[in-house]
């Protein structure tokens, strides 16, 4: 029943097979940091997480932070 603030993804190029394996109906982060190599707008993440709610903020270094809305 707790609501997850913040989730942070760094698996050395696993990061989609992290994020395939969340149940998302029951766990949706407020925030997410996924480390990701492409610098594509429309990069296989910012699908992914798009499909979920979530909107691109910024990058830090190879880390991009995304926010549910």
């Amino acid at each position: 029943g707790n609501e997850i603030d913040l989730m942070s993804v760094d698996c050395e190029g696993h990061d989609m097979e992290v994020l395939r394996s969340n149940d998302w109906s029951r766990f949706s982060p407020k925030l997410m940091l996924v480390e990701n190599h492409s610098q594509s707008q429309d990069s296989e993440l910012e699908v992914f997480l798009t499909q979920y709610g979530y909107h691109f903020i910024t990058r830090l270094g190879l880390t991009d932070v995304y926010e549910l809305r």
